[in-house]
């Protein structure tokens, strides 16, 4: 849509979705733990900061709870700052670049992925996140915002559980409901991995563009 805005003729797009290995992201059998995950950059259209004030207000009523944070950027410093001074050092722990062999046994065993991403006040914003797609091919629930791509990747009810932009209480509410009801979490979970193996798996994504590149080499 934002291209068609900017003048490009809509009859050369192509819409393709791009994939992951369905072989390399795998749920585990390992029980899962009291824990969230997020992974990306530390910038703003990922809107971190809310994430962390988010869980900091689940802690008020399950204080054991663990929030594993992946990634590095900009905004790193600023949100270990805030993690300081909401008192929650002990809750976050931020594990700084990790390599796809590092990160997957961390996501197996979450119990919810979370990224509040949003539309940044320089206008920047997601396109589809990578990192959803994986998460949810491991099998994870995934907490997340109505936001760009999210929705075509996510459906709020079925395979993860969408709030507006920069509503922390909302993201709150749906850790907390995941933290009380595991067997949502499981249930979600297989539809989250059933669902990206049927949309985004990396055969299909390679299948897609290789036939739009055949089709202008043909003419």
């Amino acid at each position: 849509k934002q291209l068609i805005h900017l003048g490009c003729p809509e009859e050369k797009l192509h819409h393709i979705k791009y994939g992951v290995d369905v072989n390399q992201f795998v749920p585990a059998e390992a029980k899962r733990e009291q824990q969230f995950i997020s992974c990306g950059r530390f910038v703003d259209k990922k809107s971190p900061q809310t994430t962390i004030e988010a869980f900091s207000k689940l802690l008020q009523k399950y204080p054991d709870t663990k929030l594993v944070m992946v990634g590095d950027g900009p905004l790193l410093a600023d949100c270990a700052q805030l993690v300081e001074s909401l008192g929650i050092v002990n809750n976050v722990d931020f594990k700084g670049v990790l390599s796809q062999d590092e990160i997957i046994p961390l996501l197996q065993v979450s119990t919810a992925f979370v990224q509040h991403s949003v539309k940044s006040k320089n206008n920047d914003s997601e396109g589809t996140p990578l990192s959803i797609i994986e998460a949810a091919m491991c099998g994870l629930p995934v907490i997340s915002t109505n936001h760009a791509g999210i929705p075509e990747v996510i459906e709020h009810e079925f395979n993860g559980l969408l709030g507006d932009q920069n509503d922390t209480d909302a993201m709150t509410s749906n850790m907390i409901r995941l933290i009380e009801n595991p067997g949502l979490v499981d249930k979600m979970g297989r539809s989250s991995r059933d669902r990206i193996s049927k949309k985004y798996s990396l055969e299909q994504y390679i299948q897609q563009l290789t036939g739009i590149l055949e089709s202008c080499i043909s003419g």
